[in-house]
């Protein structure tokens, strides 16, 4: 099959984290799409991590030295490389607006002739100092199409940012389906935990950092003694961070030590996502968090907070349950809910699993972002 044309997936990432999964995962529908994607990515250990996950599903990766990239010698190798890909599109990847530096690489692929030029604005509930704002609203006007994955982000971006509507696609985040787990994977998981096999799982999957809410978890929990000795209930804190440490104390001093296990970062934890029980997720600040669309699509069952996109995910009370942010209270009984009726649980898990399957699979978000590219807007039909 003839390439529908070749698509420069620019990134200057600092660190691998949902951005840049969404970009890897991009990569992988675009391709079978039949579009040619290419990333331009960070040179060095800033890169590294983003340049291995695109190599493994066969995306060419070029690279450029992130120091000084926006000084006029940085500009002139970024242009450099962006000739010599000789792409038809460029697609930036913003995990937050106003990264008014990356912006003007819209700018460069205009001047090498690029046809489109499409940016994803992961976070555009932030705000940014009035230098940056100025930079990015000249600069602005060289990107045909922002890609955002929520409605309220859709919101946001024209009211806190001044996008108009007309140049807001909404094309939701994708994954592919879960398999179905398997039994002895979750037996073989509780014995490397040293866990009893007939524990209850409950996970929070994600950084340990202030904004995912993890001490609101450990809070409810500390109120909860006799119903997790009661259902014996585990808990997983999957992920590294700076907050471990102070995370480690409230553990201790709530005395959940042996209840709460801090597993770390974890290749696997979409694997694990679809052996535990239940998914809590209390973040502050979240748009489309992959670790609740793998629970839907696992068929898990998700307890998280009524922020931003994740309303757009979660419909509360038929594919999961959402609470307010930072008020334990009532993430507790949630939490209560949840852990005493199982039923309760798989109901959720399934009604997560059905959304997921209409709404938020790969393929779909792959179509929609194609949509974009040929000047269409909105999502995929």
């Amino acid at each position: 099959m003839a390439s529908k044309g070749r698509v420069v997936l620019f990134s200057n990432a600092r660190t691998f984290g949902g951005a840049e999964t969404y970009l890897v995962l991009l990569s992988e529908g675009l391709r079978r799409r039949g579009w040619d994607p290419v990333a331009l990515i960070p040179e060095g250990e800033e890169g590294a991590v983003l340049g291995g996950r695109l190599g493994q599903r066969g995306v060419a990766v070029e690279r450029y030295r992130r120091r000084g990239w926006a000084s006029p010698s940085g500009a002139g190798e970024i242009a450099r490389r962006l000739r010599a890909l000789a792409g038809e599109i460029l697609h930036v990847n913003l995990p937050s607006p106003y990264e008014a530096q990356r912006s003007t690489v819209a700018l460069w692929a205009r001047l090498c002739g690029y046809r489109r030029v499409v940016a994803t604005e992961h976070l555009p509930m932030s705000l940014r100092a009035r230098r940056r704002v100025l930079l990015k609203v000249l600069l602005e006007p060289a990107v045909d199409t922002f890609i955002v994955l929520t409605p309220s982000g859709a919101e946001d971006l024209h009211r806190r940012h001044g996008i108009r509507p007309d140049r807001i696609a909404l094309v939701p985040l994708g994954i592919d389906a879960s398999s179905d787990p398997d039994p002895a994977d979750r037996a073989a998981l509780c014995a490397e935990l040293g866990i009893p096999a007939g524990a209850l799982l409950v996970a929070h999957v994600g950084a340990l950092t202030a904004r995912k809410g993890h001490r609101f978890l450990v809070e409810a929990l500390s109120r909860l003694p006799d119903l997790l000795k009661a259902k014996n209930v585990h808990v997983l804190f999957v992920g590294g961070g700076e907050e471990r440490e102070a995370l480690e104390r409230r553990v201790s001093q709530a005395g959940l030590v042996g209840r709460i296990h801090f597993l770390g970062h974890r290749d696997d934890a979409r694997r694990i996502i679809g052996l535990i029980d239940l998914l809590v997720l209390p973040s502050l600040i979240e748009t489309q968090p992959f670790s609740i669309l793998e629970a839907m699509s696992a068929g898990t069952a998700v307890l998280a907070t009524a922020i931003f996109g994740v309303p757009d995910l979660v419909v509360s009370g038929q594919t999961g349950l959402l609470v307010a942010p930072g008020e334990v209270g009532p993430l507790a009984g949630a939490l209560a809910e949840l852990l005493d009726d199982p039923s309760r649980r798989r109901n959720l898990g399934a009604g997560g699993r059905r959304r997921f399957l209409d709404r938020f699979t790969l393929d779909r978000m792959a179509e929609g972002t194609e949509r974009v590219y040929l000047g269409l807007t909105g999502t995929a039909s």
